[in-house]
């Protein structure tokens, strides 16, 4: 059941197999099963010319097993000889075969008997051959070909013995899980459509899915594709994670993905296990059209561990292999032969076996070792049942032997056929391309780049027959290659197994593949209102993927939200971490947007540019923002007092009621007792609910001097309670006197200036209200008015003044020109506050006008045959002007050799230099500048120059 292609190669090969030749295609029984067999390359027929199946001829016992074999995929040698004298050349290796499988053995030494062959030995044949107990089939045929699917034909004609070989094609061989015919098309894919055409095995999926994912026990999860799947693809350990259930912590970690024998199962091993009795999550990525997420997967694990086997692996040693991954190793563990050979160490070979190692050499012939459920256990903390188990220790005389298990430019694992040492001694050579000291490296080399401390070592051991070789500083080219193992010294140390049987030098051929695969995010996840995690289909550059600026996140309003760091993380290699501001992201729509990251590849692949929607519960808590207060009323009969209260964001209006509210009033007497709102207070709800005005009495009437505010169970309209609130517990907020404040003046456009305040405004009117210049604070005649009031997200007021008398793109340069706040009746807090004063000042303060005015070209013109002056109503900032053209180009003939500012300082007028010998003449009237704004011009304060075409005058 081994090497089917080379099977069917060969017996493809054969030219004829049955009988004699005839041209006729007589009618029977089993016509169709013959053409299906045929089809499947097990049945010739008896023509090179066309199939010929004769089924109403009489079959041979040889005949007989050439169809078995085939369909069995026997490894069957073409140069094979037998004895027997009655056996057709063709069917010579067939008959070696089962002659020494026991299958047959002939009626006598030199005669094999091609006499016609039964129905019943048939039928005894096969299943013999799929590894039943021949005499027990025999003994019960007709039981036996029913619990198989076969039948056992009256007679003996070729028509009977397709029917055999066809049913038997559903039959499973002893201890496998997949039939004959599964078998053959899995070694040959090209004879699906037949076998799927006859019914025989379903359909291939065009589409790669998971069909199941089971975990085995804590540390083992298996997952199952509905296909095979490309091994190196499938062994890639950052396909896949594996979290306990509610946790973000990958368990697989610095585990193992192993591709199963059966093609579609991967098993993994995890890097930290399970919690027992809970549900985990699996997720693969990358292989699949779209990630595949589990969060279901039942983990329990009430299994006692086995030993499954042990294997002397050296003279003072041997392996035992658990059914199970096992921890808590001991030597005491072990007991051999009664304690007459003391164990001295007990070592991990990987993740279910143990090295274990006595203290003298055995001697020859059977051993004994005890299990004493001392302290091996589990990962789940159980413990192997007591017992002994015997082993043999013969001497092992022959030379270990070496794979390559893969290979990338900069790594190749090695896989050893046993236990083996000394292969990181400095004798031992390792060498790629030359088998000189071009691409070598000794097996003791501590970091493979020598000028970098604590990188990693050239040899990582995986375990006793497993190790990674690290050539990352000496890259290995691609397509065919070599790999060298040799010794400095042919006297010196060398790598050898346990017995001492050195390993030769070895020349191991290779294959580098270029890695033509670009990074993609298969995820974007919301950890917390500060953290979001993305991750890549594969490993990313540490460099390209920790630019905070190759991720944009944008709210729902299209606003950006900071990332402050991206960081690749830890053994994750594939996930970066992106942290915001505390409390940035509140929930709603977001929209995450990645470039530039570059996988690690020998040559780097940069991801294509990667958008996607992101839909964030809000998990944020709201916050009391700063809370102030002011007295009202002069009558005895109405001494109360307003408090503004803001929050974070918009609250749930129905917890907004008066028992969520307890104040402590102070008066001329002191402090009052902490009281509920009660029906002479009241509450009143801002629109947007981002706020509340509460109006508390006094009941003693008396002036009142201060207020304390304790606020309960108010909850935003997520749902979310204040940080520490548990049931009607409440948290207390400072609060001040009420006042409010010019914060920020920005000139937006020629004629409008913004004005952004330290609160939220109750009214605002331009009365009181003017332009001053900075310094000398002489007055600048502007007739301003109120375009538009608005509340930022920090509930603060924004107000737009329209100026009667436009700017000067110059004149407002940052300092130059101060906001006058003088008795600004109009303008109140929300508590009915006047707006605070503010006067012309000669330092940079509140007031300064902050230009956000974009520059505009004020002329566009010739100043010789070869030049062309830009002009803009403003300076342009010299540091933004770079070697190159900076996005201008001229049309309709004219090329561009430089772009300068004049003199090369900061500067109203930029000039371009056409290439020498252009015609002004030529291009005269009809030539256009144009600027392209990704350039990145900008004044003097940071606006950028927007992109602009305009015609050259003369």
């Amino acid at each position: 059941m081994k090497n089917f292609k080379k099977v069917l190669a060969l017996a493809l090969a054969l030219s004829m197999i049955l009988s004699t030749m005839t041209t006729a295609f007589a009618a029977n029984a089993n016509d169709d099963k013959a053409v299906v067999l045929n089809q499947l390359g097990l049945f010739k027929g008896t023509s090179t010319t066309e199939f010929v199946p004769d089924l109403d001829k009489a079959t041979d016992a040889a005949q007989a097993l050439v169809l078995i074999g085939r369909a069995l995929g026997w490894e069957v040698d073409a140069a094979a000889t037998v004895t027997f004298t009655d056996v057709p050349d063709y069917a010579v290796p067939y008959v070696a075969y089962a002659v020494e499988k026991g299958i047959t053995n002939g009626v006598s030494e030199t005669e094999f008997g091609t006499a016609v062959i039964s129905g019943k030995r048939m039928v005894t044949w096969f299943l013999a051959a799929a590894g039943y107990d021949k005499a027990a089939v025999w003994a019960d045929t007709e039981t036996y070909a029913t619990e198989t699917g076969m039948t056992v034909p009256a007679g003996t004609l070729r028509d009977d013995v397709v029917a055999v070989i066809y049913a038997g094609l559903m039959v499973k061989p002893v201890g496998s899980e997949t039939t004959i015919v599964e078998d053959l098309v899995a070694a040959d894919p090209t004879l699906e459509d037949a076998a799927v055409a006859a019914g025989l095995v379903d359909a291939t999926p065009e589409v790669l899915e998971v069909v199941s994912v089971t975990a085995k026990n804590l540390k083992e999860v298996e997952v199952v594709f509905n296909k095979a799947v490309d091994k190196a693809d499938a062994e890639k350990e950052a396909n896949y994670k594996v979290f306990n259930g509610g946790a973000s912590t990958d368990l697989l970690g610095a585990g193992t993905a192993v591709l199963q024998e059966d093609g579609v199962t991967v098993l993994l091993t995890l890097g930290t296990s399970f919690n027992n009795g809970t549900t985990g999550k699996v997720e693969v990525s990358n292989l699949l059209p779209a990630k595949y997420s589990n969060d279901s997967v039942a983990v329990s694990d009430s299994t006692i561990p086995t030993v499954v086997g042990i294997e002397v692996t050296g003279p003072q040693t041997f392996t035992v292999e658990y059914s199970e991954p096992i921890t808590n190793l001991d030597a005491a563990e072990y007991t051999v032969d009664a304690g007459n050979y003391i164990v001295t160490s007990a070592v991990a070979n990987g993740s279910k076996k143990v090295d274990v190692t006595v203290g003298v050499n055995f001697a020859d012939g059977e051993h004994t070792v005890k299990f004493n459920a001392s302290n091996v256990t589990d990962y789940a903390g159980y413990k192997v049942v007591p017992m002994t188990k015997a082993f043999t220790v013969a001497a092992d005389a022959i030379a270990p032997t070496v794979t390559i298990k893969s290979v990338t430019p900069k790594q190749v694992k090695l896989v050893f056929d046993k236990p083996v040492k000394n292969v990181s001694d400095a004798n031992v050579k390792y060498r790629h391309t030359f088998n000189n000291d071009t691409y070598s490296y000794a097996g003791d080399t501590a970091d493979v780049d020598t000028n970098t401390a604590g990188n990693q070592p050239f040899i990582t051991k995986v375990s006793s027959t497993e190790y990674t070789l690290d050539f990352s500083q000496k890259p290995i080219a691609l397509g065919s290659n070599v790999l060298y193992i040799g010794y400095a010294s042919a006297s010196g140390t060398k790598v050898e197994d346990l017995w001492g049987n050195d390993l030769a030098e070895a020349a191991l051929p290779l294959s580098v593949e270029l890695d033509t695969v670009k990074p993609a995010v298969t995820n974007v996840e919301f950890v917390d209102s500060q953290t979001m995690k993305v991750t890549f289909t594969e490993e990313v550059d540490a460099t390209t993927s920790q630019v905070a600026s190759n991720y944009t996140v944008k709210d729902s309003a299209g606003d950006k939200v900071a990332v402050n760091t991206a960081t690749l993380g830890g053994d994750d290699s594939n996930v970066v971490t992106l942290v915001f501001a505390a409390d940035a992201l509140t929930g709603g729509n977001y929209t995450v947007e990645v470039k530039n990251v570059k996988d690690i590849a020998f040559v780097p692949n940069t991801m294509d540019a990667y958008s996607t929607a992101l839909a964030i519960t809000d998990k944020v808590r709201p916050t009391v923002k700063a809370t102030t207060w002011a007295a009202t009323g002069a009558a005895a009969a109405d001494y109360a007092v307003k408090l503004y209260v803001p929050f974070s964001e918009a609250m749930d209006v129905s917890t907004l009621v008066k028992s969520n509210f307890i104040v402590t009033v102070s008066d001329s007497n002191g402090a009052q007792a902490a009281r509920a709102l009660g029906s002479n207070d009241s509450i009143t709800i801002a629109g947007d609910a981002k706020s509340v005005e509460l109006k508390v009495d006094n009941p003693e009437d008396r002036p009142i001097t201060g207020v304390a505010l304790t606020v309960g169970a108010v909850k935003d309209v997520a749902g979310n309670g204040f940080a520490g609130i548990v049931s009607v517990s409440t948290t207390d907020f400072a609060i001040a006197a009420d006042s409010v404040a010019v914060e920020k003046v920005e000139a937006i456009g020629t004629k409008k200036l913004k004005v952004t305040y330290s609160g939220r405004l109750s009214t605002v009117s331009a009365t009181g209200y003017s332009l001053a210049l900075d310094g000398d604070g002489s007055a600048v005649a502007m007739n301003m008015s109120v375009t538009s009031h608005t509340v930022n997200s920090s509930n603060k007021s924004e107000v737009e003044f329209s100026l009667g008398t436009a700017l000067t793109e110059a004149a407002e340069t940052t300092g130059s020109l101060d906001l006058v706040v003088n008795d600004a009746t109009g303008t109140k807090s929300y508590l009915g506050t006047k707006v605070d004063n503010i006067a012309s000042a000669t330092t940079a303060d509140a007031n300064d006008i902050l230009d956000k005015i974009a520059p505009t070209v004020a002329s566009v013109v010739y100043t010789n045959a070869t030049t062309i002056t830009v002009t803009f109503n403003e300076s342009i900032e010299a540091d933004t002007i770079a070697s190159t053209l900076n996005g201008f180009s001229i049309a309709n003939g004219g090329v561009l050799d430089s772009v300068a500012i004049t003199g090369g300082a900061d500067a109203t007028t930029i000039v371009l230099t056409a290439v020498n010998g252009t015609d002004k003449a030529f291009i005269q009237d009809v030539t256009t500048v144009s600027y392209n704004s990704v350039a990145g011009l900008t004044d003097v304060a940071g606006n950028a120059v927007a992109s602009f075409t305009d015609k050259i005058a003369d």
